[in-house]
């Protein structure tokens, strides 16, 4: 997902901050983030917080379903 400032681009393309990724997907458990940031580096087990004002990056979220 591309993550970062939210914004749209090219009247269709969206950046999202990672918490509202996390906020969409809130009924689930985040079971790990994972990035490449600006500059093309790739992070696993990256805070979601530190990408919130990026250019450009692309975040990688694994979810698992609540069990009950």
């Amino acid at each position: 997902v591309p993550v970062g400032r939210t914004r749209v681009c090219f009247n269709a393309h969206r950046v999202h901050d990672p918490q509202l990724i996390l906020d969409y997907f809130g009924t689930l458990d985040l079971v790990e983030f994972s990035a490449v940031d600006d500059q093309g580096n790739y992070t696993e087990n990256a805070d979601p917080r530190r990408y919130a004002q990026s250019e450009y990056a692309c975040g990688l979220f694994r979810f698992r379903k609540r069990q009950g």
